[in-house]
């Protein structure tokens, strides 16, 4: 009885993690900022399949929903110069400046966010799928 509900529980867990992977198309660059804007990628590379990091997180701008994070998943939006505060548990403040780009990790379950400069943050990015934002109005 006991080593059947040991693996019920690994069997669900397992599934658990397979069914939060992103799944769209595979990375490509977003089409250029309309004039006077910056685009910024937000994506996450979690691997872990511990309990809660398979879970996907709901990652905000300035307190309002952008996208549900699967691991391996991306999204981008372009924004207006100013500061904007992400969030995907702790808030961080991020300022974009017109025809920038930033490439925003959200990693440890949401925990944490680490920024990328263009050149290494494509290089992370590219075996990332794509995730359509909840909301792009910011």
């Amino acid at each position: 009885m006991i080593k059947r509900l040991l693996l019920f529980f690994l069997i669900s867990f397992s599934l658990i993690g397979c069914a939060t992977i992103a799944s769209g198309p595979v990375f490509v660059e977003a089409p250029q900022a309309p004039e006077g804007m910056g685009t910024v990628y937000i994506f996450r590379m979690d691997t872990s399949k511990m309990y809660g990091m398979a879970v996907a997180h709901t990652a905000y701008i300035n307190n309002k929903p952008f996208v549900k994070l699967y691991r391996g998943g991306y999204s981008f939006v372009h924004l207006k110069p100013g500061i904007y505060k992400f969030s995907a548990g702790l808030v961080t403040e991020f300022a974009i400046e017109a025809g920038e780009t930033k490439f925003i990790e959200s990693f440890s379950g949401g925990v944490g966010l680490r920024e990328y400069q263009k050149a290494e943050g494509l290089k992370v990015i590219k075996e990332c799928r794509y995730i359509e934002p909840l909301n792009t109005e910011f």
